[in-house]
């Protein structure tokens, strides 16, 4: 990818640094803006695939929406944590971005400044499947969420040199989750992680299960108003049950 992002990945997108976008150099203001579209990034271009772009065409027209909503129109600094969640904001901002552009696209064509035909949706096909481009976004937003709570789960327990928990987590959910293999029984687990039982080795999991649904609830406590925590974790973990239908 390029332009403003760097990486995949999904990190925490607080109004806390929301705020600091308001008043910070410009230097500042890019790292932010970084941070931000490392996050959005993932549910914004499959927003725009399953709208009906290629793989280029979605990339850049995601591209395009960070530059004009996202830097130019700063839609992140206009953000009101008072006024509702940060995941709709972005939602409704990107349909409005994405028929704006099939509609710019088509009167070009019809007016000859395009040659041939795009392949694309008409604004018309978008306003039909909003629903199921709204879950779709969804999902993907809840698949990064799950995504960046995983890598920080295993930075925190590597870092407490609790490896074997983590090793046991992986083989018991996430290798299961990525491969769709059935868990290995617990005392497989307990003897390859270098536990007494298979019950030691399911208390080891169930403490690392335990920190990633801890921070899931976080990353989404820190972009929605106070009152709506506990909706949009379990709005989470009902599109993270479409996203990711073998982790419970």
């Amino acid at each position: 990818m390029a332009g403003y992002v760097a990486a995949a990945g999904f990190q925490p997108t607080p109004w806390t640094l929301l705020g600091r976008l308001r008043s910070c150099a410009d230097d500042e203001r890019r790292g932010l803006l970084d941070e931000l579209a490392l996050a959005y990034w993932p549910p914004i271009y499959w927003f725009c695939r399953r709208a009906g772009s290629n793989h280029q065409d979605a990339e850049e027209l995601a591209q395009s929406f960070f530059a004009d909503k996202i830097v130019r129109q700063r839609l992140f600094e206009r953000a009101d944590p008072e006024r509702g969640r940060l995941r709709t904001l972005v939602r409704a901002s990107l349909k409005r971005h994405v028929i704006d552009h099939w509609r710019s696209t088509s009167v070009a064509e019809r007016n000859g400044a395009v040659g041939g035909t795009h392949d694309g949706p008409l604004a018309g096909a978008i306003d039909r499947s909003a629903d199921q481009l709204d879950a779709a976004f969804d999902r993907e937003w809840a698949a990064a969420k799950l995504d960046s709570a995983i890598r920080d789960a295993e930075r925190y327990f590597i870092a407490r040199e609790l490896d074997r928990h983590w090793r046991a987590f992986e083989m018991r959910y996430l290798q299961p989750l990525n491969t769709g293999a059935a868990p290995p029984p617990l005392q497989r687990v307990a003897e390859t992680c270098g536990f007494a039982s298979a019950a030691d080795a399911a208390a080891a999991v169930q403490v690392v299960r335990k920190r990633v649904h801890t921070l899931l609830r976080e990353s989404v406590a820190v972009s929605v108003p106070p009152a709506e925590v506990d909706d949009e974790y379990e709005h989470l973990r009902a599109s993270l049950r479409l996203a990711r239908s073998g982790f419970r």
